[in-house]
């Protein structure tokens, strides 16, 4: 009669151990080798990079695609009065040296020409334009005095239009209170009993509203800005994973519906693969759950919006007062500098620093530091 045996095996992301046993636990043999031993094999990895980069590979070839329709809609005019124009942008990227192989034998990118009877170059429209928003900014009040400066508003509008996934209407001002409020009520509708009781939170007001933007506009951080958030609404237990997401963007759906599962489901409103995560998601939601979701992301763009916007109506007009506070306050910072340590006004203007380094740095300062 054959004696009875273990087989115990040890499994893990990139091995296999494996051992043979008796009924005492004592390790068996076999051609006087012991039966134990481990299998080493390469660790699985996510798909998350590769979708990530399929996901850019599809944007970007969206926004080749839309650039080649625009330029075809512009070409006949524009070489009416610059046939090199769209050349010239289409080759800026080059070394100076590099250009002259495709035609370009210009230093300028944009402009070497006449405009108004006036020569005008990239100097003169980068003078006259501090940043595309100075540009879209004129063109709402005036007429463009040329269409090579129509094409490039529009070329910006182009390239960088966000997404419309959202269904409103934005001919008008959206109100947060009402984004807010109809959120709220769809998702109190998906709970009931205890579950109900648990997520409790005020409707927003007019009066909040005003509170929370002006809070905003002050420039707080992302924890003190969820504590003022749900403090405002009078946020008990389980309603902050309905208020954070407002916040910072960011929504964990187990916690926020309740769910049991082993995969990580979560969603960031802010992040440009957002619709390839919300396809990945969806199969472990309802209906309702989804209809949720896009009434959270509805009321986080609002915020956001209206964070950006202040007291304007379009984003160029709230983009070029940005550019003249941080204007000022530049040269307040740089005054206060020479004046009170003239020794570190390099360190803090030019030096390279790593974003993980803890310097007072203007590149930190403008998100624009090296990343180790």
């Amino acid at each position: 009669m054959r004696k009875k045996y273990f087989l115990g095996l040890d499994i893990g992301t990139n091995s296999c151990g494996w051992a043979v046993t008796d009924e005492n636990y004592n390790i068996l043999t076999s051609s006087r080798k012991k039966l134990w031993g481990v299998r080493l094999f390469p660790e699985a990895k996510s798909k998350e990079d590769r979708r990530l980069k399929r996901g850019n590979r599809r944007r970007l070839n969206r926004r080749k695609l839309k650039i080649n329709w625009l330029n075809e809609i512009f070409s006949e005019e524009l070489n009416k009065v610059d046939d090199m124009f769209l050349t010239r942008i289409k080759y800026s990227s080059l070394y100076e040296e590099d250009k002259n192989l495709f035609g370009v034998n210009e230093k300028d990118s944009l402009f070497n020409c006449e405009i108004e009877g006036n020569k005008y170059t990239d100097k003169d429209y980068y003078s006259e334009y501090k940043t595309i928003y100075h540009l879209r900014n004129e063109l709402l009040q005036t007429p463009a005095k040329d269409i090579r400066l129509l094409y490039l508003a529009v070329h910006n509008l182009i390239k960088r239009r966000g997404h419309f996934l959202y269904d409103g209407d934005f001919s008008e001002n959206q109100s947060l209170v009402k984004v807010f409020n109809n959120a709220r009520e769809f998702i109190f509708s998906l709970t009931e009993g205890e579950e109900r009781a648990k997520m409790s939170f005020n409707e927003l007001t007019d009066k909040d509203e005003l509170e929370l933007l002006s809070y905003f506009k002050e420039g707080h951080g992302l924890n003190d800005s969820k504590k003022f958030f749900t403090s405002l609404v009078e946020c008990k237990d389980k309603g902050k994973f309905f208020i954070e997401p407002l916040v910072n963007g960011k929504v964990n759906l187990k916690d926020l519906f309740a769910l049991e599962s082993d995969e990580k489901l979560s969603l960031d409103f802010n992040s440009e693969s957002y619709e390839l995560n919300l396809q990945e998601v969806e199969n472990f939601l309802t209906d309702e759950q989804l209809i949720a979701v896009e009434k959270l992301k509805e009321v986080h763009s609002t915020l956001e919006l209206k964070k950006i916007l202040g007291d304007n109506n379009f984003i160029c007009q709230a983009m070029v007062e940005l550019y003249e506070k941080h204007k000022k306050d530049l040269i307040n910072f740089k005054d206060f500098i020479k004046t009170y340590y003239p020794k570190q006004i390099y360190k803090i203007f030019k030096e390279n620093v790593s974003k993980d380094e803890k310097k007072i740095s203007y590149a930190i300062y403008v998100d624009n530091a090296k990343t180790n």
